[in-house]
């Protein structure tokens, strides 16, 4: 009996953030490759942001990713950081 290792990915568009995160889930799967019985599953979660580099990511997160992100997702998201940095900064002395 050998135990291998397989990762699955599940990519979820949230639908709650206006600025279209993908939430990503990978599984982690260990199974006895001559049975196929799974011995164990771990998961592990990252959201991904308008505008951030999928290039690592799986096929299927690329493909959600660039759907959702279209220049003005991302110009809009961008709008968005910027706005909450010059908020979180201090007044300017005089």
């Amino acid at each position: 009996m050998a135990l291998v290792e397989e990762e699955e990915y599940q990519s979820e568009v949230l639908p709650v953030s206006q600025h279209h995160q993908v939430q990503v889930r990978c599984s982690n799967i260990i199974k006895d490759d001559a049975t196929g019985e799974v011995k164990s599953t771990t998961y592990t979660r990252h959201v991904l942001r308008p505008g951030s580099d999928i290039s690592n990511e799986a096929p299927e997160v690329q493909a959600v990713c660039n759907a959702v992100w279209t220049d003005e997702v991302i110009a809009a998201y961008e709008a968005f950081v910027a706005a909450q940095e010059a908020e979180m900064a201090p007044p300017a002395s005089e």
